[in-house]
């Protein structure tokens, strides 16, 4: 028996991918996501370029498919991920100009970005309503509709 005392815990390695795997699934999964991913020829192309076995190579590439597919049925991730790039699009066009210093361009694509965010994300109003059903209602209905309509406005703009 060793005279020397055992660490607390657990001894090895700790559980779950490393650094280096998850960099390497993840670079598998972007070929998935913008459709480069050729079955036989891209995981052959990782192998020789990692150096590692082809074994190791489908077990990454099985990783990248398990973040690819949460990704699709995540409705709420894939929601935050395509607003945090929006938002990095707009960031970045308004840092970037060219040598003279213009930056309408960027600031086009900056203005883009961050309109279809507000779009998308539902905070901005529609720029049309479509009313239906007050076909049927008399003129003094109408007008207590307008009223009630403009009252709860009033009160919405007070609480802000």
């Amino acid at each position: 028996m060793s005279s020397q005392t055992r660490p607390k815990g657990r001894v090895g390695r700790p559980q779950g991918p490393d650094e280096s795997s998850e960099l390497r699934a993840e670079e598998i999964a972007a070929t998935l996501r913008d459709g480069t991913y050729r079955h036989g020829a891209t995981l052959k192309g990782f192998q020789a370029k990692w150096g590692l076995s082809e074994q190791r190579v489908h077990e990454l590439s099985a990783m990248a498919s398990k973040k690819v597919r949460a990704e699709l049925t995540d409705p709420d991730r894939a929601r935050a991920k395509g607003f945090a790039r929006l938002e990095k699009i707009a960031e970045e066009a308004m840092l970037d100009a060219d040598e003279k210093g213009n930056n309408a361009g960027h600031r086009k694509v900056a203005i883009a970005a961050t309109e279809a965010f507000f779009k998308l994300s539902g905070l901005t109003a529609p720029t049309t309503v479509n009313v239906t059903g007050l076909e049927s209602l008399t003129d003094e209905q109408l007008e207590a509709r307008e009223r009630e309509l403009l009252a709860r406005i009033a009160a919405r703009g007070k609480k802000t």
